[in-house]
């Protein structure tokens, strides 16, 4: 008290006016008081926040369908990246077939496909085949047959390889 009192004297001497014993701004504030504003100020906290997580519970909800959406569409695409396009395996078949070789049947199941037609060699098939990057495991899946059409010699075959995705 003796400290305060000697510091308003100074600042008396000083020319610092306003400050005097009786100024309502200096005088502590009473506990019951400012535990009462805490409680009020808290409360408005508290509200607050309730009210900001109710609108960011939606928001939530849809980040994470939105998380989910993706790792569903980024699975589908590895899949359908494993999977064969046809369009590329016609291709493939149609660059290797010799002009004289002739298909009466193409099919797949899963990733092995079966070609069936006519060819005068058909023995030769088996080597082009092999040397495509995008075939495996080509074999005959019946011995070939000895087929005469318009007086033109022909091997009857059923062709099978797996088609190997490129990545």
């Amino acid at each position: 008290l003796e400290a305060l009192t000697e510091l308003l004297r100074h600042a008396d001497r000083c020319g610092v006016a306003g400050l005097d014993q009786t100024d309502e701004s200096l005088r502590p504030e009473p506990i019951e008081r400012v535990a009462e504003r805490r409680s009020r100020t808290l409360g408005q906290l508290e509200a607050s926040v309730a009210a900001a997580q109710s609108a960011a519970d939606p928001v939530l909800a849809l980040q994470q369908e939105a998380t989910r959406l993706a790792e569903e569409i980024n699975l589908l695409g590895l899949e359908a990246s494993a999977r064969a396009n046809p369009l590329d395996v016609l291709a493939e078949v149609t660059r290797l077939l010799p002009g004289d070789a002739y298909l009466s049947r193409l099919s797949m199941a899963g990733d092995e496909w079966e070609l069936n037609g006519l060819a005068p060699d058909a023995a030769r098939l088996i080597p082009l085949f092999e040397q495509s990057s995008l075939f495996d495991e080509v074999r005959f899946r019946t011995a070939t047959t000895l087929v005469r059409v318009r007086d033109e010699s022909f091997e009857s075959f059923s062709l099978v390889f797996r088609h190997v995705p490129t990545t």
